[in-house]
């Protein structure tokens, strides 16, 4: 879908009926938006990624601290 997009968006750059200079400026423009949207999605998915992982070795951690005393009891 975002390949779809950015293709239709430098499509329509390229038939817009502007000076080679400014379509090659709102090109790099568009294309500076895109990564910098990307880059902020990529950061944003790292940050949700570190806070699944942090809760879910806290969640490991309080299962095993519950568990210590079952698992001795069943060892005897």
């Amino acid at each position: 879908m975002l390949i779809g997009l950015g293709a239709g968006a430098l499509v329509a750059l390229l038939l817009a009926p502007k000076s080679g200079k400014q379509l090659r400026r709102d090109i790099r423009r568009k294309y500076e938006d895109a990564k910098d949207t990307l880059d902020d999605w990529k950061d944003e998915a790292k940050k949700t990624a570190e806070g699944v992982l942090e809760r879910g070795s806290e969640i490991a951690e309080d299962f095993r601290e519950r568990m210590a005393p079952i698992a001795k009891a069943v060892k005897r």
